[in-house]
């Protein structure tokens, strides 16, 4: 077993890994509008999700604050 001194450099750079040179932030490609747009667009696709997550969701929330 490796000490936490030696490099690992020569495992990693055997690795291959996809060129994400040149690829744009898809935030920036899209308008706020249009997300969200596809949000509702994601409620409609998976119902059974949105149901799962409305199920589990506690029905009387408590939050205890002291000052």
């Amino acid at each position: 077993m490796k000490s936490s001194s030696e490099s690992r450099a020569a495992e990693i750079s055997d690795l291959d890994f996809p060129d994400w040179n040149g690829m744009v932030d898809s935030g920036v490609n899209i308008s706020t509008k249009a997300a969200f747009e596809a949000c509702e667009e994601y409620l409609r696709l998976f119902p059974k999700a949105v149901q799962n997550r409305k199920q589990k969701r506690s029905v009387n929330p408590v939050a205890e604050f002291k000052l």
